[in-house]
């Protein structure tokens, strides 16, 4: 997945710029180009599972054991 993220990325930025070179106003291109780039970003942050998983739970790992070991001890 990371691959085929890093290759779309790529050949976007390579037409990005191709196309800079080619515009009349490529400030307006930039500028739309920008605004695809924040809502592109914004939906893979969205979309990460560990967004969605929540707080970590408490009581798991190593950690908790050894504090219940702790407790039956003291």
């Amino acid at each position: 997945m990371t691959g085929l993220l890093l290759a779309v990325t790529g050949a976007w930025a390579y037409a990005l710029t191709h196309l800079t070179l080619l515009a009349d106003r490529p400030a307006e291109l930039l500028a739309g180009a920008a605004v695809a780039a924040v809502r592109r970003l914004t939906v893979l942050l969205a979309g990460r599972p560990s967004a969605a998983a929540g707080p970590p739970r408490r009581g798991v790992g190593r950690g908790a054991g050894l504090r219940e070991r702790a407790r039956r001890r003291g």
